[in-house]
């Protein structure tokens, strides 16, 4: 009989262990991801995975951002920024009790930042087309100025939120400095554009009827995504929130 309740003692004690949280520097990384909104506003106001982030594994070694990123998008990691040191992010193994949807978010952040990341340092793709105002734009015309790019579509309600933000960035880049080009792609006719921006202002140039482009020559499938390419045309970085985008135009124009 004692040998009984010792053994059941044993394996309760074993459960109690297993169950024990992850805690990483006075954070409990279990409790967190077991919240969805906890885990989502720790997201949104402690990462930042779109910026020149110190990438560390699962063991604490430093890899490359891609590499982090490909971890991410299994689902099987959560990515915690440290606390004493915010632009370093660590991999911890998924809690297995975990919200589900923390894991999917996750994985979606590392789908895209995959793509995000390689296309750093590579050219823009060949563009040559005309703009609403009958304007030819194309990459040899663009050279000699940074260009951001808003990749759009009219029936994507968080595009058309963001509109008085980015116009907010194009008044003041504008007046900051002349080597600045404002220029989106929408997937919409020329028709429908200027239907919807006459009741919706964007002060960025407007390309009609780039659908094809943005989906098969950039590989979009995440809106809005917005880039900033060098004098020369190469892709500095690409990131999908206007939060991120003033990030980006901070820490490039006004160095």
């Amino acid at each position: 009989m004692k040998l009984r309740i010792t053994i059941v003692l044993f394996l309760l004690m074993l459960g109690v262990q297993a169950q024990t949280d992850l805690v990483y520097k006075d954070l409990n990384i279990s409790a967190l991801c077991r919240n969805f909104v906890q885990w989502q506003q720790y997201q949104d106001t402690q990462m930042a995975l779109y910026s020149n982030f110190e990438a560390l594994d699962e063991n604490g070694i430093s890899i490359s951002r891609l590499a982090f990123m490909q971890k991410l998008e299994t689902g099987t990691f959560v990515c915690i920024a440290d606390p004493g040191q915010p632009q370093q992010y660590r991999l911890f193994p998924m809690p297995k009790d975990a919200n589900p949807g923390v894991g999917a978010i996750l994985s979606e952040l590392g789908f895209n930042g995959i793509r995000q990341v390689q296309m750093e340092g590579q050219d823009f793709p060949l563009l040559d087309a005309v703009d609403l105002t009958g304007k030819r734009i194309t990459n040899a015309n663009l050279k000699g100025n940074y260009v951001v790019i808003k990749c759009w579509y009219i029936h994507c309600p968080v595009c058309v939120k963001e509109f008085p933000e980015v116009n907010a960035l194009v008044q003041e880049y504008s007046n900051l400095r002349k080597d600045v080009v404002f220029l989106s792609l929408a997937e919409d006719s020329p028709e429908q554009l200027k239907v919807f921006l006459a009741k919706k202002k964007l002060d960025y140039l407007v390309i009609p009827n780039t659908k094809d482009f943005m989906n098969i020559t950039l590989g979009l499938n995440a809106f809005p995504t917005h880039f900033l390419l060098d004098k020369e045309g190469k892709i500095i970085k690409v990131v999908g929130s206007v939060d991120a985008l003033k990030w980006v135009l901070q820490t490039y124009l006004r160095s």
